[in-house]
């Protein structure tokens, strides 16, 4: 239940995280996964056919190559045969044979024929190394006359005697030719022996004994003809299971080890496989009919399973080459696809932010071409609307401005007023002078200058005016301006700061008799130009904060906070949700407020320019 539980749960995440995919990331992923199934299908049937091609080739290479050794040591034998049975046929042969003695006087003429005609095979056939011809069991002739003389032939093991009175070729078993008077070369050979008989006679009485050395390690030359595999074995063996030739020379004249023998034995030909120390092995075998022998190779089956890891690795690599080419693919066509729906998407968001302008390209006339002309309709009907509606909200906002300004100049000269009669009565004339100047500075400033943006540079100007009409009336106002010279030609709204720095001289002064601090700051951090006003008065708990903010985001007019609410309203009115104003106070350590606005609206003239051209766009 709970692993049902969980895997429920894992498909439900995975659906909800489906559905909120892009559409091209809906089509590339389902793309991707089609091709990488049929990828891996078409990997795996190219890997089995690879696998079986393989094991095919393996087998059939197997099957070809015992016969074609077999057809290369019949067609040798069957020669030998040929040969043998026809010098052992001869007249002459048999008279010389018969004939043959010491005593003799034609002893020498029958020696002399008989060493012409045997001796010439052993150099002129292939594998042969020696004729001798036997008589009573022992040499008469040879090809060097180095036979032993006195070594009995009839009376090895190897020699084969036929008694019957046919023209019969019999190979012997691989045996060694110790019959030489240097037995330095001893060499393992296989005897081909034929009884030598004149057979016009009646008789047919054997005479001698015609016998043929073939070399074992020459016929073994066959092997290297052939294309064998590393991974095989071949042996050739006699009716008894002794190894007559092989790949391994030493092997020669022993008897074959194989847990399976006896099924090679009991059969002409076959092929099977066995499982032999973890392994599998290829049995191909194939019986002579010239000599009775078995040509039999063994194959390795462990180079098939190399092969298949081999085949298993290129496999692997080809379906995920594949795969990442898919994905590839996939992104591309569907990005394809989904590129008239994606920018008539990026359109739709411009026209949620304000930007009626936008028109989508019709490039066709499929659904997403239809889709684009309607919109293209709407967006026109809209932007006809907002034009005949919005043009009102605009002026009504600029009304609010300005209304909020006259708010601000009445309320500054009530108190710089107030301030210059302090000064009559206290009979301060040069100050009372000087701050007339200033007065008349700062009224010529709010009241001649009607541009609605000015210079920072100008702003501080004004502001150190302002600051300095409050210092004649409190010498326990100190204060100090901060401005990076990099920002004195960036451009603002008017008489924006202030009102803050006004409400921070009240917080400031109010309830002490230590000195009052105020700080400006004006910094470039992080492509915003910060305000900063700090005063060092008695702060603010977080519920007064929370209660000014609320003040400061009413609409009535008659709400207290005018100052803070009439510069959070021109921000917003101005620079819309780039806008920022943060007011950072704690009880008892004074109050900063900090004002943010996006650096590229104020570097200058004409940046304020195309700020009002975005704002008409708007509109």
């Amino acid at each position: 239940m709970k692993l049902n539980s969980a895997l429920r749960k894992a498909v439900n995440v995975n659906r909800n995280y489906y559905k909120n995919l892009l559409l091209r990331n809906k089509i590339a992923i389902i793309f991707s996964l089609l091709v990488t199934i049929m990828l891996i299908i078409q990997g795996n049937i190219f890997y089995s056919y690879s696998v079986r091609t393989v094991k095919n080739e393996i087998m059939n290479q197997a099957k070809q190559t015992v016969e074609q050794i077999s057809l290369n040591i019949d067609t040798y034998f069957n020669f030998i045969n040929t040969l043998t049975m026809n010098i052992a046929a001869m007249d002459t042969i048999s008279e010389a044979v018969k004939n043959y003695d010491v005593n003799n006087p034609k002893w020498v003429d029958y020696n002399s024929y008989l060493k012409s005609i045997l001796g010439q095979y052993p150099l002129t056939i292939q594998y042969v190394v020696d004729a001798i011809m036997v008589k009573d069991g022992f040499s008469i002739t040879d090809k060097s006359s180095s036979v032993r003389k006195d070594f009995n032939f009839y009376k090895q093991p190897w020699f084969i005697t036929d008694s019957s009175n046919r023209l019969k070729v019999s190979f012997s078993e691989p045996h060694l030719n110790n019959y030489y008077y240097n037995n330095s070369n001893e060499k393992y050979v296989i005897s081909a022996i034929v009884p030598v008989r004149n057979w016009q006679e009646s008789s047919k009485t054997q005479y001698g004994t015609l016998v043929f050395d073939i070399g074992i390690e020459k016929i073994s030359n066959i092997f290297n003809e052939m294309n064998i595999r590393n991974s095989q074995t071949i042996y050739i063996i006699d009716s008894k299971g002794k190894i007559i030739a092989n790949t391994n020379s030493k092997l020669i004249n022993t008897d074959l080890q194989l847990p399976f023998l006896n099924e090679v034995l009991d059969n002409e030909k076959g092929s099977f496989v066995k499982n032999s120390n973890g392994g599998d092995l290829l049995v191909n075998y194939s019986t002579s009919p010239i000599t009775g022998w078995k040509t039999l190779i063994i194959t390795d089956m462990t180079e098939l399973q190399h092969v298949s890891e081999k085949m298993g690795l290129t496999t692997a690599i080809i379906v995920i080459a594949g795969i990442f080419i898919a994905i590839y693919f996939s992104a591309f066509v569907s990005t394809r696809i989904t590129k008239s729906i994606s920018r008539l998407k990026n359109k739709m968001y411009e026209v949620s932010i304000g930007n009626y302008h936008v028109k989508v390209p019709v490039e066709s006339n499929d659904e997403v071409g239809i889709l684009s002309k309607y919109f293209n309709s709407m967006v026109d009907e809209l932007k006809k609307l907002i034009d005949e509606n919005y043009i009102v909200r605009i002026k009504q906002k600029e009304a609010e401005i300005h209304a909020l300004q006259a708010q601000i100049q009445p309320h500054f000269l009530n108190n710089t007023l107030q301030l210059i009669h302090s000064m009559a009565v206290l009979g301060r004339n040069a100050d009372i002078e000087k701050t007339i100047q200033m007065l008349s500075s700062l009224l010529d400033y709010v009241l001649f200058e009607n541009e609605d943006f000015v210079s920072i540079k100008d702003e501080v100007r004004y502001l150190e005016c302002f600051l300095q009409i409050q210092y004649g009336s409190n010498k326990r106002l100190n204060y100090s301006i901060q401005l990076d010279e990099a920002l004195e030609l960036h451009v603002m709204p008017k008489l924006l700061l202030q009102p803050l720095v006004e409400n921070a001289l009240i917080h400031g002064l109010s309830n002490r008799t230590s000195a009052c601090v105020i700080e400006i700051e004006i910094k470039l951090e992080n492509s915003f130009v910060t305000f900063r006003i700090h005063d060092n008065g008695k702060g603010m708990s977080p519920k007064e904060l929370e209660h000014v903010y609320e003040r400061m985001k009413k609409k009535d007019m008659n709400a207290k906070s005018i100052g803070l609410r009439n510069v959070y309203e021109r921000i917003k009115l101005k620079y819309y949700e780039e806008g920022m104003l943060e007011i950072q106070t704690k009880e008892g350590e004074g109050t900063s407020i900090l004002i943010k606005i996006p650096e590229k609206y104020m570097i200058n003239a004409a940046a304020r320019r195309l700020k009002d051209h975005e704002d008409t766009d708007r509109r």
